[in-house]
């Protein structure tokens, strides 16, 4: 599934160094299309789906949430009174899984995952994520798959000192667990799920691909690789030693580098997202990087854009995003 950017202990957020050959080419671009005609030039769009439905906040503080749905139908969403919403993913049921951060006068702010459903109405994740409850604790979504399954993780203060395990909601029965932590151990970070429900991630052994399994899960350590997401056929899409990106298909023994051809020496590296037919982009520091297939050249974000910030990647490979340079900005889609 791809998804959003995340952050926090729950999550997690690597600032990778590439160390990448430079070579002086001229890198293709892609196709742009200024969503601003789609939305309306008040709209920030963040999420896309595989059909193209999109959703964002309109306007400044307080932020509205929609959903904009063909022929530029917006379809309000349960406005959580919250200081700060936001999303990490839609599935192509138009259910949408995310954050609200709530601040009482005088008090403390509190985070927690929502999600909306296609009617627009909201539902607080907590009462079915156990250990959500304790002290302390914080739960954090990452994405949402087809079936209407929410994935993240609660940290909490155990009987050991502080942990985390890997939750699943489904919020269409409106039921949840965690996964074992006798088969997880301490849980650091989720970063994807696809359909299957098979989870990418790591724990206080290394990073891990957590398959579910005769009403249960088997965990398999990844040595040498980071994983940043997972296809619906299995394919991942990190990091070799951290450093290296790569795709490591379903089956195969090993990661395949990723062609770096043609990248700035040194160059940032974000979150990865993969496509079920193997399209890979990469966030860095200032623009973002695609790569067709696993075998291609890398693309670069339309170089006269300076500054830019993809949201989410959709199945058929249209990216969400926000640009900017001296001459204004705008949201995108990218393809």
């Amino acid at each position: 599934m791809v998804k959003t950017s995340r952050s926090g202990r729950a999550h997690g957020r690597a600032w990778l160094t590439a160390t990448v050959l430079a070579a002086i080419v001229v890198l293709a671009t892609g196709c742009l299309t200024d969503l601003s005609k789609e939305v309306g030039t008040d709209a920030s769009p963040v999420l896309i789906n595989d059909n193209g439905v999109m959703a964002g906040t309109v306007g400044w503080y307080p932020k509205k949430l929609f959903r904009f749905d063909p022929d530029h139908v917006r379809v309000p969403l349960a406005d959580p009174q919250s200081w700060e919403p936001s999303f990490v993913g839609m599935n192509n049921a138009r259910e949408i899984a995310g954050h609200v951060a709530l601040r009482p006068q005088g008090g403390e702010i509190t985070a927690f995952p929502v999600a909306w459903d296609v009617d627009g109405a909201m539902t607080d994740l907590r009462p079915f994520i156990p250990n959500s409850d304790k002290p302390g604790a914080l739960a954090s979504a990452v994405d949402i798959t087809d079936t209407g399954l929410v994935i993240g993780t609660v940290s909490y203060y155990g009987p050991s000192g502080f942990r985390g395990d890997v939750f699943v909601v489904n919020i269409r029965t409106k039921q949840g667990h965690i996964v074992p932590p006798e088969i997880t151990g301490d849980v650091w970070i989720v970063n994807g799920v696809n359909n299957a429900g098979v989870i990418v991630g790591k724990n206080d052994a290394g990073w891990f691909r957590l398959t579910p399994r005769d009403g249960s899960y088997g965990v398999e350590i990844l040595p040498d690789f980071l994983p940043w997401d997972i296809n619906n056929n299995g394919d991942m899409v990190g990091e070799i030693g951290g450093v290296t990106p790569a795709v490591w298909k379903a089956g195969a023994p090993a990661p395949v580098a990723l062609s770096v051809t043609g990248l700035a020496p040194e160059t940032n590296l974000m979150i990865g997202h993969i496509t079920d037919t193997d399209q890979v982009l990469y966030g860095t520091s200032l623009t973002a990087v695609r790569w067709r297939t696993p075998s291609s050249e890398p693309e670069l974000f339309p170089q006269e854009w300076t500054t830019v910030s993809v949201t989410d990647f959709n199945n058929r490979g249209a990216a969400i995003a926000f640009a900017y340079n001296d001459k204004g900005a705008a949201y995108f889609r990218w393809e």
